[in-house]
């Protein structure tokens, strides 16, 4: 089922991919006001995460037992369609204080607010009264969508939490996204997305550079897969193979211009 969920995801992206917009984006931000419930990145029940365009998977996080709905934002998966265009318009908003119409947010045993993008570094404060979901919020949201970043703005933590990281609410964090990312090029995008998906930091980043380099670039797709594939398949230590089942979305890749005795080994994972 997932070989057939990628393959159909670069079989799309290039209907899908982004097209030529008009300036738009403020508009856009404008609905954010209108987000009324729970979504990707900002749910009180989960910690998964899905890349919006796409609609498929990017981390499978934890969750709160019973209630886990959310709900895609229409304005907000259209902000992540227009890619790294969007960036200017999403760093100037991280300070937007605007609420979203989503009562406060708090965990059920307890609610941490960060102060830092990484939460090792983090003085983090505890805070009762929870926390009033703002449009800088969704911004942050976005921009993580687009970078390849799993930027939440509040999320589901075991047991019974709320672990928030909010722009509007710590400077730290709305520099630090400033930081990084003003100034991001289309170029410096695809390049980076490539370093994610050939040298990711964790498993599932790779997953998700996939998911963007074939929606913002699906022309360079089937120039990078094949150099994973054969440096797994050729490594009997490849971090790859201890989880072979999982990386079955490769294999559609592993069938193109293959000799037949290459085909066997990708699909047999060996």
């Amino acid at each position: 089922m997932r070989t057939l969920q990628y393959s159909l995801v670069l079989l799309f992206c290039v209907a899908l991919a982004p097209a030529a917009y008009g300036n738009d984006l403020p508009e856009l931000l404008e609905k954010l006001v209108a987000t009324s419930e729970m979504g990707c990145g900002y749910s009180t029940s989960t910690s998964s995460l899905i890349f919006l365009p796409l609609g498929v998977s990017d981390l499978q996080g934890a969750m709160l037992l019973g209630n886990t709905r959310t709900v895609p934002s229409a304005p907000l998966t259209e902000i992540v369609r227009r890619g790294v265009d969007a960036l200017p318009i999403l760093l100037a908003h991280l300070d937007d204080e605007r609420p979203l119409s989503i009562p406060p947010v708090s965990g059920f045993e307890w609610t941490e607010f960060a102060d830092s993008l990484d939460r090792s570094d983090s003085e983090t404060v505890v805070d009762p009264s929870g926390h009033v979901l703002t449009v800088g919020d969704l911004c942050f949201v976005a921009i993580g969508q687009i970078v390849n970043r799993p930027y939440q703005a509040c999320r589901y933590a075991p047991s019974g939490g709320l672990l928030v990281c909010s722009p509007t609410h710590s400077k730290n964090v709305r520099e630090s996204v400033i930081s990084k990312w003003a100034g991001l090029t289309r170029e410096k995008h695809r390049s980076m997305l490539v370093r994610d998906f050939l040298h990711p930091d964790y498993d599932s980043q790779r997953i998700s550079a996939y998911n963007r380099l074939a929606y913002y670039y699906p022309e360079i797709v089937e120039k990078v897969v094949p150099q994973v594939l054969e440096t797994a398949l050729s490594e009997k230590t490849h971090p790859m193979r201890r989880n072979w089942s999982s990386q079955s979305w490769l294999i559609p890749h592993a069938l193109v211009g293959r000799p037949k005795s290459a085909r066997g080994r990708a699909k047999d994972g060996i």
